[in-house]
């Protein structure tokens, strides 16, 4: 197969995909540079939704015949690198990931074929409409004797009923329901590629939380047995660090393998061969939520490394310590209940952006359309017809007489009895109306669920980072006061061993980093999410199959 090749081109800015902060110490993704010394929870009664769409083109060059024309001509799905040989040498980026989707994907390519096969369906019922031409040579036998025999003669159809026309409109919202169909899958793409994306990303962070979870345990166990060997601690302190360092290695085999299984569905969301090997990169596809604070810094600590470490280590003064007048409470059952199905002052507005973008709203107005064009079809046996039709004859006799002559044909048919074959259709044809109404009934509770759900995921979502950024850097405070508690020979129970303080504050902040990690790339997702229910990615960059905008009104049969 001959390799086809693209040029992308990354984005100079992104609007849906915002910029990334630096990197904070340990694992920590896209943490602001300086973050205040205190995080506040996100205000529950004001909550920031991305509510403009995004602006995708035209960052990303396709083919100039179009998608479907490059990936019909491929028998396998090809490598990333027969897509473009640059990412042999540079890793992906989101944008990149999104335009190679929309010229290889295969989901497209069919929708593609069914906006060609309905083309042709369109032309079909055309044609019924035209004048038809036809030429007969040939003989005639008479009596086991042949004569020559020629003819030509052109048929006009004459469309009295507007079954004809009728017909070609049906064809017609069929065509467009099967071009939105095609933005509909469309943003399926989309949206499946940016969700894959984020988690590779995800799945590479957690292997940085795995190695450096490794190493502390590797340098613990270390220490552990230059102690143990210098009598200044028991066997158990060994032990308890070897057990650290098999967890540790578990954890980073399992986080590598997810890595590759990661790589392999991302492969299968653009389209390309899951053996594909490639790497990808977080630049400018990391988004930050907006109003939540990153990771606080840990104040500063004294090197453990120092001569006399225990005479550096810091002790707040009681009276920093903020004390509220009244105890803090979760709050009455019932009462986070109600909260938690409260509709933000943003919901009612993307919802009703999705109702005028999702391609399955449109989709069912034009299959609507032609289901109604089918009732009036229904009843095409009990309709009068009428055919005009003229030619010209040429015939010799078998006694070698030659006769030709003009001829003209006018028909015109009354049904009289069709044995209720009009009833019978037309119970079909109003049936298959309501189905399709009922049908885009289920489609717009459909999508406003959906957008109810990713309304809500976004919003959890945002929290659930204010919380993991207000975890990380509790638990790295802990684990740095551990460590130094730990060189000092200090426990902070009686007749535990220290080893034992700084490997459970170690499993602490490894789990804090997981969440903060998986709380991020879980926004960046639940925003991905969000924009695929409301459609924004439908019509983005679209080829020669699907609308690139939502269409006219009267293009899928609604009137007013």
């Amino acid at each position: 197969m001959k390799a086809a090749t693209l040029r992308i081109v990354q984005a100079v800015s992104f609007s849906l995909l915002l910029g990334v902060g630096g990197q904070a110490a340990r694992a920590q993704v896209a943490a602001p540079q300086n973050p205040p010394a205190q995080i506040a929870l996100p205000n529950a009664d004001i909550t920031p939704i991305p509510l403009n769409p995004p602006s995708l083109g035209p960052q990303i060059i396709l083919p100039t015949t179009g998608p479907e024309a490059l990936v019909h001509s491929m028998s396998a799905s090809p490598t990333l690198n027969q897509v473009d040989p640059q990412f042999a040498v540079r890793p992906l980026h989101l944008l990149d990931a999104v335009g190679v989707a929309l010229a290889v994907n295969p989901q497209l390519a069919q929708a593609g074929q069914n906006v060609l096969f309905f083309e042709g369906t369109v032309g079909e019922a055309q044609s019924a409409r035209i004048p038809t031409l036809s030429l007969s040579p040939g003989e005639t036998f008479i009596h086991h004797i042949a004569a020559e025999a020629y003819g030509i003669q052109a048929t006009i159809p004459i469309d009295i009923s507007q079954l004809l026309s009728v017909a070609v409109r049906q064809a017609q919202f069929e065509q467009v329901a099967a071009r939105l169909d095609v933005n509909r899958i469309r943003n399926e793409v989309v949206y499946g590629v940016d969700q894959a994306f984020f988690d590779e990303l995800r799945a590479q962070a957690l292997v940085k939380v795995s190695v450096t979870n490794l190493q502390d345990s590797l340098d613990r166990l270390r220490d552990a047995k230059v102690r143990y060997h210098a009598e200044a601690v028991a066997y158990i302190d060994v032990l308890r660090a070897q057990t650290d360092v098999a967890n540790a290695e578990k954890q980073l085999i399992q986080s590598q393998s997810d890595v590759n299984r990661a790589l392999a569905r991302l492969s299968v969301a653009m389209g390309v061969d899951p053996n594909s090997k490639y790497s990808v990169s977080s630049e400018g596809s990391v988004v930050i939520p907006p109003g939540v604070a990153g990771p606080t810094q840990a104040p500063q600590q004294p090197d453990v490394n120092a001569p006399n470490p225990g005479a550096l280590v810091p002790a707040p003064p009681p009276s920093s310590i903020h004390v509220e007048p009244v105890a803090p409470s979760a709050g009455v059952e019932s009462e986070q209940i109600a909260k938690a199905s409260e509709l933000g002052p943003e919901y009612q507005q993307v919802l009703t952006e999705s109702l005028r973008t999702r391609p399955e709203v449109w989709e069912s107005d034009a299959r609507i359309a032609a289901a109604r064009a089918g009732i009036t079809l229904a009843r095409r046996s009990e309709l009068p017809s009428m055919e005009i039709g003229v030619g010209y004859f040429d015939e010799r006799s078998v006694t070698g007489t030659h006769y030709n002559e003009p001829q003209a044909i006018v028909g015109f048919t009354i049904p009289i009895f069709d044995a209720g074959l009009a009833q019978s259709r037309l119970k079909e044809a109003r049936a298959l109306a309501d189905q399709e109404v009922i049908s885009k009934r289920q489609v717009v509770d459909t999508v406003t669920v959906d957008v109810q759900s990713a309304y809500f995921n976004l919003v959890q979502a945002r929290s659930q980072v204010a919380v993991a950024n207000q975890a990380l850097a509790q638990a790295e405070a802990a684990f740095d006061l551990a460590r130094i508690r730990y060189n000092t020979g200090v426990s902070s129970r009686p007749g535990i061993s220290p080893i034992i303080e700084v490997s459970d504050a170690q499993v602490a902040l490894t789990l804090a980093e997981e969440n903060q990690v998986n709380a991020l790339y879980d926004y960046n997702v639940a925003k991905a999410q969000l924009d695929r229910s409301i459609g924004r990615f439908a019509f983005v960059l679209n080829g020669a199959s699907g609308f690139k905008q939502a269409p006219d009104p009267k293009m899928v049969g609604i009137d007013h």
